[in-house]
This record gives structure tokens, C-alpha cells and sequence, in this order.
């Protein structure tokens, strides 16, 4: 495999950063000035479908096995925390054991579909272990 020199790295890092430059530049980031902006002109379409989603991670709660519960609780050799505060998920709302009751406010709040997503660490707590009740509890329906 050929090596690629430091020149060549200092040529592709320049025309990088040049690009970056320009396009952000150009494309500057659209913010929304929310006290100029007359939300009760906002209207959908009779047929727009509203809908909600989660990451099982932000609302289970009781993730003790993935990479974000190693991320949130810092390195092991370290007791500086990875995130602002140190704030955890921790029981997060608790999605997993109030799904029912989440659900129906979903449909109250006339919710037509809702994105899920499942915690594969809890469905295989330890490399080529799974937990059949775990997916049954994900299967069962409202």
C-alpha cells in the first residue's frame, strides 16, 4: 500500500478547510426568528399525516448495557463526566414500562403513526445471548 506524503495531506486538508469555508459562507445556517413569525398563518393540508417517533435509548429508560450508558457515565479511569452536567438518561420517562399510557396519548392527541425503536442491548444483553421476553414485550400491542 502506498503511503501518502505530508505534502499531499497539507494539499487535501487545505482544499478541505477552503471548501468548509466557502460553503458555510454561502449556505449560512437558517435560523428562525419565532417572535417575528406569525405561527396561527401556519395551516396543513386536510390530508397531512401527523406522526411521532422515539429512540428507545431517551425514553425506556433502564439501558445498562449500550454505548451510550458507557458514554453517559464517563470513562472508567475518569470521573469527568461526557456530557454537560453529567445528566443521565437514568429511567429516562420510563416509555417502557408506561408505553400503554403513552400510546393513548398519541391517539388522544389524534396521532396517526408512531416510530418506535428498540433497545438491541436489552434483546441481547451479552454477545450471542438473547432475551425472548424482552421481544415480547416489544410485540405486544396497545
Amino acid at each position: 500500500m502506498k503511503k501518502i506524503s505530508f505534502i499531499s495531506l497539507t494539499i487535501i486538508f487545505w482544499i478541505w478547510l477552503t471548501l468548509v469555508i466557502h460553503f458555510n459562507y454561502k449556505n449560512p445556517e437558517l435560523e428562525w426568528n419565532w417572535t417575528t413569525i406569525d405561527t396561527k398563518s401556519f395551516v396543513f393540508p386536510e390530508d397531512f399525516i401527523w406522526g411521532t417517533a422515539t429512540s428507545a435509548h431517551q425514553v425506556e429508560g433502564g439501558n445498562l448495557n449500550n454505548n451510550w450508558y458507557v458514554f453517559e457515565n464517563g470513562f472508567k479511569d475518569s470521573n469527568i463526566p461526557n456530557i454537560y452536567n453529567g445528566d443521565k438518561s437514568g429511567i429516562a420517562s420510563n416509555h417502557w414500562n408506561l408505553y400503554l399510557e403513552d400510546i393513548q396519548l398519541m391517539k388522544e392527541l389524534d396521532v396517526d403513526h408512531y416510530r418506535f425503536s428498540i433497545e438491541w442491548s436489552k434483546i441481547e444483553p451479552k454477545k450471542g445471548v438473547f432475551d425472548n421476553s424482552v421481544v415480547d414485550h416489544y410485540k405486544k400491542k396497545n
